[in-house]
C-alpha cells in the first residue's frame, strides 16, 4: 500500500491510497487513534474498506 497526495483538508487528512499488486487506487481519509494506530478509510465508488496500521515499538 502506498499513500499519495496526503493533505489536511476540511479538518481531516485526505489523499489517495494505491495498491500496486491489485492495480487499484482509491480516495482515503486518515485518522490517528490513541497515538499509535492509524485508521485508513479507503473509498472507491459505493465501496469502502477500513484498515489499521499500528506503530511498531
Amino acid at each position: 500500500m502506498i499513500l499519495e497526495d496526503i493533505q489536511f483538508k476540511e479538518s481531516k487528512w485526505k489523499g489517495k491510497i494505491n495498491n500496486p499488486k491489485k492495480g487499484v487506487t482509491a480516495n482515503c481519509e486518515l485518522l490517528l487513534e490513541n497515538g499509535n494506530k492509524l485508521k485508513i478509510v479507503a473509498k472507491k465508488g459505493a465501496m469502502s474498506k477500513t484498515v489499521y496500521w499500528t506503530k511498531l515499538d
